[in-house]
């Protein structure tokens, strides 16, 4: 009877540190886990903000700034433009 109770005792006492090991290991990703999420809540609202900026942007776009950024970096002529291309020197 005393070795049962002994083993009883151990068994109990191993399961006791197993389970604060776990609860401790979990503990730490979960603080690991909010962590991120607020960085990440923080990315996202900086995104939000750039877009808002952006759209409002967009919507101050006038036609002609259109046209000049087509021109520019997009290499786009219009219908009545007349292209001359250079072959060579």
């Amino acid at each position: 009877m005393r070795k049962t109770q002994m083993a009883l005792r151990l068994l109990i006492l191993m399961l006791t540190v197993y389970g604060s090991c776990t609860m401790w290991t979990v503990g730490r990703e979960l603080i690991a886990a909010r962590e991120l999420l607020a960085a990440q809540e923080e990315r996202a609202q900086a995104l939000r903000e750039e877009n808002a900026q952006l759209r409002l942007r967009l919507e101050e776009t006038d036609e002609e700034e259109w046209e000049r950024i087509a021109r520019q970096q997009l290499g786009l002529v219009s219908p009545e433009d007349t292209v001359i291309y250079n072959v060579g020197d």
